[in-house]
């Protein structure tokens, strides 16, 4: 399994484009997208590389974030990448607030995609969240198709329009992936609620430690992840192949 992200790897990974392709980018400002955005930076002067469009959310919770944004935005400037900040368009409520923000956040970003013909929004997404997702999933008793946790490339349906999702960083952990940023001098953006136990996710990942020392770590519950899209894509084949043999469409349904 690869140890650190490179440009290339990430052009590879964001496969099938050409030079005249536009992809944006999600940066928090967060080690993790600041990453993301170090090695869009290099993978840019690559022949043949898309373009890409930096995507900043305000979700307008904290006081801070807009700051936030303004940092990301000129680190942007530096790296010679255009920058955009997408402010929140409604107030959220008290619950589940998390849920909500990321609703917000992907409605917003995908009617940006649509309005600017970006072909999709790339993600830093790594190997511990996939960790903390097959986590979270197998605790509500998730089967195949839910312990095979976040795909490289999906379409996610949103308010406005459908989304390209792409995760080209799902191989490589969390580490690595934060490292890009430090080695490329970026500044990073600490969020609280990383680390706020009232959110299900940041408890998973105070856990994730334990696991390890128990050897169900990251890498392990990526692995099983990735043998339960094998599974998935095998019984989908299969009922598609049945289909194909026993069914006949009707017109109306």
């Amino acid at each position: 399994m690869p140890h650190k992200p490179t440009a290339s790897a990430l052009l590879k990974n964001l496969q099938p484009y050409d030079a005249d392709n536009h992809f944006a980018l999600a940066v928090s400002g967060g080690g993790d997208s600041m990453g993301l955005l170090a090695l869009a930076a290099q993978a840019k002067s690559i022949k043949g590389a898309p373009h890409f469009t930096v995507l900043t959310v305000n979700h307008g919770l904290r006081k801070a974030a807009a700051a936030e944004a303004v940092q990301v935005a000129a680190q942007c400037e530096k790296l010679n990448l255009p920058h955009v900040t997408l402010m929140a368009d409604r107030k959220l409520g008290k619950s589940d607030v998390q849920q909500q923000a990321r609703n917000m956040r992907y409605r917003l970003m995908a009617a940006w995609c649509a309005e600017h013909g970006a072909q999709g929004l790339v993600v830093a997404h790594h190997r511990d969240d996939q960790a903390e997702t097959v986590l979270m999933r197998m605790a509500r008793g998730s089967g195949v198709s839910g312990l095979a946790g976040m795909a490289a490339r999906q379409v996610l349906q949103t308010e406005t329009s459908p989304l390209l999702l792409l995760r080209p960083l799902l191989n490589y952990g969390a580490a690595e992936v934060k490292a890009l940023a430090h080695e490329a001098g970026l500044p990073v953006i600490d969020d609280p609620s990383n680390h706020d136990p009232q959110f299900e996710r940041a408890r998973w990942r105070r856990l994730l430690p334990l696991l390890q020392a128990e050897g169900l770590g990251a890498a392990r519950l990526a692995e099983m992840a990735a043998e339960m899209r094998l599974l998935q894509a095998a019984l989908d084949k299969k009922l598609t192949a049945w289909l194909d043999h026993y069914a006949a469409w009707h017109d109306y349904g």
